[in-house]
């Protein structure tokens, strides 16, 4: 029996906890290749969402794209007027995956040719022959060919604002919960800059 869209984060729920008690259960097994390719989901609250960049900030994010030596960004007030002003926008809820596409659930969609391969190259991928484990977030795809994943697996690729809703949150009493999804505070290290 097809699971309805509402079904999904219910069946994904119980059988996150069903595969914690008994991770060798064949039922489970079958039941997981019933539903949707691509792993678990999270239910993200609506609410209110900051989008675009308020005057205020942009003083801070000039400096820290001198400090950080941006490639190819202008470091001006005029690279971040395209984001003003800043606007409130109203977010239903909504699921989205709780990790990241791994390289092998990406090539169970090229095996079943619904998906093109990952384009590895000398700009992305090469250097790094770790990146391709099965385990590792799938890289060197285009949009295209991430849309073509989420169609196969039943599902569809985040807005740019439920992008944003699930990576910092909504507002709460009128402060923005995270700039960044880790927090408040910019660190290179932890993004793909």
């Amino acid at each position: 029996k097809a699971l309805k869209k509402d079904d999904f984060g219910k069946a994904q729920a119980a059988i996150d906890i069903a595969g914690q008690i008994d991770p060798k259960n064949k039922a489970l097994r079958k039941l997981l290749k019933k539903l949707p390719s691509g792993g678990p989901m999270v239910k993200i609250a609506g609410g209110a969402l900051a989008r675009g960049t308020s005057k205020e900030v942009v003083p801070a994010a000039i400096k820290l794209c001198k400090k950080t030596k941006a490639k190819g960004e202008g470091c001006s007030a005029k690279t971040f007027s395209a984001e003003q002003p800043e606007s409130i926008i109203g977010m239903r809820a909504f699921l989205i995956d709780r990790f990241e596409v791994t390289n092998a659930a990406y090539s169970a969609c090229v095996k079943a040719k619904k998906c093109s391969k990952a384009r590895y190259s000398s700009t992305c991928g090469n250097e790094d022959k770790s990146i391709r484990d099965g385990k590792s977030p799938v890289v060197c795809v285009t949009w295209t060919d991430a849309s073509a994943f989420c169609k196969w697996a039943d599902k569809r690729l985040p807005s740019e604002a439920e992008w944003s809703t699930s990576a910092r949150g909504t507002l709460k009493k009128g402060a923005q919960t995270a700039i960044y999804p880790w927090g408040t505070e910019f660190k290179s290290v932890w993004t793909n800059w």
